[in-house]
């Protein structure tokens, strides 16, 4: 089995983000908070339940938010479209990527993953993915019986999300052969 070395938020997120970036993506914090959710899933599932980070998302009105993420870009607004400059104060965008590629400490198998899962869901739009997280058990076990506009902070499961996740996988794979 393939350890997978738990990282720091911050570094997965500025990855994450530099990563958009370059490829011509649009980014905002809201965005974020999704793409960091689904990496963590989709990372426990193809790593055996093993966490990318120890950030626990919550149950927010919008979807999974990792409290500490929307703490460093409060002041930017959840709409804004985020730039090179939030994330990294100077150097060349994928002088960066690779400095943090390299913090990050992961294979080359868990790399390929992870950025496979930061085009994927970055290729969508913020809107889309707070629906898709909306249609999804994991958020929706959380926000249990609370009405669509009422604050929670109560956090989403890592049982729930690595169990949702693969089984979606598993029907995939059977349904393709």
């Amino acid at each position: 089995m393939e350890t997978l070395r738990k990282n720091d938020i911050q570094d997965v997120a500025t990855y994450c983000g530099l990563v958009l970036l370059k490829e011509g993506m649009t980014v905002t914090p809201l965005k974020l908070q999704k793409i960091l959710y689904y990496v963590q899933a989709w990372m426990m599932v193809f790593f055996n339940e093993q966490l990318l980070f120890d950030d626990q998302p919550q149950a927010w009105v919008n979807g999974p938010v990792y409290p500490s993420i929307y703490a460093r870009f409060k002041a930017t607004g959840r709409y804004t479209q985020l730039r090179k400059e939030d994330f990294i104060t100077e150097g060349a965008l994928s002088d960066a990527i690779s400095e943090y590629a390299e913090k990050l400490a992961l294979t080359p198998n868990q790399m390929e993953v992870l950025n496979k899962l930061v085009l994927i869901y970055g290729s969508k739009n913020q809107d889309q993915l707070v629906f898709m997280t909306h249609c999804e058990m994991p958020w929706s076990i959380a926000r249990g019986d609370l009405e669509p506009f009422e604050n929670s902070d109560t956090p989403i499961s890592f049982k729930d999300m690595y169990n949702f996740y693969k089984e979606r996988y598993e029907t995939n794979r059977k349904a393709r052969g």
